[in-house]
């Protein structure tokens, strides 16, 4: 009989230990099917045709029946499915469960090729079948995942084994033995007709002593075997003791609840948290619970919040298994606790704004919740709500700073806009906006007349100026694009992966951007092939704000001198692209020197209208400064140069990343 299910039970273990017997439970009731299918062929000929004499080094051996095929195939096909769902389990589930189905994959390999010798004598294959002693190899690895990386609750097994064990004899001794020799003796000298009547004295017995005996013989197996007293009460003082340290909820969730798990062995517990000003409640940390079953307790508790009011704020500890507590518990929280599977409540009180309960289901050993471990639970109750109350205070604190960080960022991008303003509007003004101007004003007008006049030379020569003036206002547009992009990349990180950039073609636009209108004469020393890595339009855009300062700082000097020194250094262990930006103005007073990258501080005279965007409003070099510093993480300042102009000294990494 055996036979017929040991892939279906192999199948099954292989199932329940990594926890798929729901997502595979098709599969197992079809091997369940196919095992009870062939059942009854056992018994005939069908399974066993028959014997063989002297085969394979033993005098009989078995003959294959019609169905052993079908039997064989059967195994194979479960088997193989079993072994292929454990080892995807290894592979993908972490922690113990993942080794535990790894250990379950290699020992039915071990347990495979042992029993495979069982099959091949019954098709004519002549290997010695008393090799089928190694699927021993099955059991030592079972036996190490066991011990090693608990795949069984071993010590329950054995406590309920010897609870069970000793119940049986202690009711054979007690009960069984002197009713029966009462029925055989007393009986009749007493004239006792009816046995049912020694019966019914035999079960009232029993009820009264079972649970007696009960409790002594768990008593005896904590005290003598596993000494459980001493251990909890050791762990339940060190958990107290270690949550005091942890300042993360999700942490302190963990960590109580594998404690209380491995000590009290529980099958199942849960601390369910309430949410701030949201009328709910969440699970901070769980275990054995079904998803769906949880699911379903949560929804119940949002539909009557006074379940979790009496659970988590009622300040008594609630616990259903003891008699004299039980009628305390309202109906509707019993009601819940049970169909939750949980057998204590224990209030967490944390703040005014929230509260929190920590629920234990049943142990593992079916025992009782013993009133020693329901001491205990006031003194975890106080140190795991002093825990929370650390963590959330921390956990406000942390938000505190983040929107206050995140209000910060905003800030910084708003004054960034306004500099990106700032530079779009010098932009358009010597770019677009003048040329539009030139191309209207006058360009349209020659047009106009010289198609009047038929001075076809003439006609030509104006086109030639629109469309030149046209180009310039495309470049513009461009220009204005490049500061839009900047805009947009500037403060945002993942826009940081800068380009490799020939400096003489920055230099050279950003004077040919700002030459219109200004006499300024340019020395430079640029090395030959000097490159940098950096965002061009950031780029051009502090040489343009540079030059423009500068040709302002000049003015009402006979001769006005900008000198551009670059070179390659390295600055604090990193290779730099150096830059020496000097004018020959009356240089910047001390006083004000460490002032004027300040958005908004100019020492140009104030606009006379209320636009930022206007000319002194103290835009430029807070741009400067945020495309040197902020987006190619470089540094920028200024010094005063020996023959009385200023210096701005600046440089940014020579590398492809900022």
């Amino acid at each position: 009989i055996g036979n017929a299910f040991i892939p279906t039970a192999y199948l099954h273990f292989s199932l329940a230990a990594i926890g798929a017997t729901k997502k595979w439970r098709p599969a197992l009731i079809s091997s369940y099917l196919s095992s009870f299918f062939l059942l009854p062929a056992i018994f005939t000929n069908l399974w066993i045709g028959g014997v063989r004499r002297n085969f394979a080094g033993l005098d009989f051996y078995p003959s294959p029946g019609p169905l052993y095929g079908v039997y064989f195939f059967m195994y194979c096909v479960v088997f193989i499915f079993a072994q292929a769902v454990v080892f995807h389990a290894s592979q993908t589930v972490k922690g113990q469960i993942g080794k535990q189905a790894l250990f379950i994959f290699w020992s039915g390999f071990l347990g495979s090729l042992a029993g495979s010798v069982t099959f091949l004598p019954l098709y004519g294959i002549k290997v010695a079948p008393n090799l089928n002693c190694l699927v021993v190899l099955y059991l030592i690895a079972l036996a190490h995942a066991i011990l090693r990386y608990g795949l069984l609750d071993i010590e329950v097994i054995i406590k309920k084994t010897l609870v069970f064990a000793g119940i049986v004899t202690a009711a054979v001794a007690v009960i069984a033995l002197p009713f029966a020799l009462g029925q055989a003796v007393i009986g009749k000298a007493l004239g006792v007709p009816d046995p049912f009547i020694l019966t019914a004295l035999g079960i009232v017995t029993t009820a009264l002593i079972h649970r007696p005996i009960e409790r002594a013989l768990v008593d005896i197996t904590d005290k003598y075997l596993f000494q459980r007293k001493n251990e909890i009460k050791v762990i339940l003082k060190n958990l107290s003791e270690k949550v005091l340290t942890i300042l993360d909820l999700n942490q302190i969730g963990r960590t109580i609840l594998g404690a209380l798990e491995e000590t009290l062995r529980l099958e199942s517990g849960a601390i369910l948290i309430e949410a701030v000003n949201a009328g709910h409640c969440r699970p901070l940390h769980h275990f054995g619970l079904g998803a769906e079953s949880l699911r379903g307790s949560l929804r119940t508790l949002a539909g009557r919040p006074e379940i979790f009011a009496a659970l988590s704020g009622g300040g008594k500890i609630l616990n259903l298994d003891s008699e004299d507590k039980k009628e305390a518990v309202a109906g509707g929280v019993r009601e819940w606790m049970d169909a939750a599977k949980f057998r204590v409540a224990i209030p967490l009180e944390i703040d005014d704004a929230r509260s929190a309960v920590l629920l234990l289901g049943k142990k593992k050993s079916d025992q009782e919740y013993t009133q020693e471990e329901m001491d205990y639970f006031p003194a975890i109750a106080s140190q795991v709500s002093l825990a929370m109350r650390n963590a959330c205070l921390i956990e406000s604190v942390i938000k505190e700073r983040e929107a206050k960080l995140q209000a910060e960022h905003v800030a910084e991008r708003v004054k960034f806009a306004r500099t990106i303003k700032h530079e779009v509007k010098n932009s358009l003004a010597g770019s677009i906006e003048g040329p539009a101007q030139l191309l209207s004003m006058y360009h349209v007008g020659d047009l106009k007349k010289a198609f009047k006049e038929r001075d076809e030379e003439w006609f030509l020569e104006v086109c030639d100026k629109v469309k030149g003036v046209a180009e310039k206002i495309l470049k513009g547009v461009d220009k204005v694009h490049d500061i839009a992009e900047t805009s947009l990349g500037g403060l945002d990180k993942k826009d940081e992966t800068l380009r490799r950039v020939y400096f003489k073609i920055i230099w050279d636009e950003a004077k040919e951007e700002v030459r219109l209108g200004r006499d300024c004469r340019y020395e430079s020393e640029i090395p030959d092939g000097f490159v940098v890595y950096g965002v061009y339009s950031a780029l051009h855009r502090v040489f343009v704000n540079l030059i423009t300062n500068a040709c302002d700082a000049m003015n009402g000097r006979a001769q006005k001198l900008i000198k551009l020194r670059c070179a390659c250094r390295e600055i604090a262990g990193r290779q730099v692209a150096y830059f020496e930006f000097e004018d020959n103005g009356p240089g910047i007073p001390e006083s004000i020197r460490d002032r004027i990258f300040e958005q908004g501080f100019s020492t140009k005279p104030k606009p006379s209208s209320a636009d930022f965007l206007a000319s002194g409003s103290g835009q430029g070099l807070y741009a400067c400064k945020t495309y040197i510093e902020k987006i190619h993480h470089g540094k920028l300042w200024v010094d005063n140069s020996p023959a009385g102009g200023a210096i701005f000294k600046f440089w940014i990494p020579m590398t492809g990343q900022a």
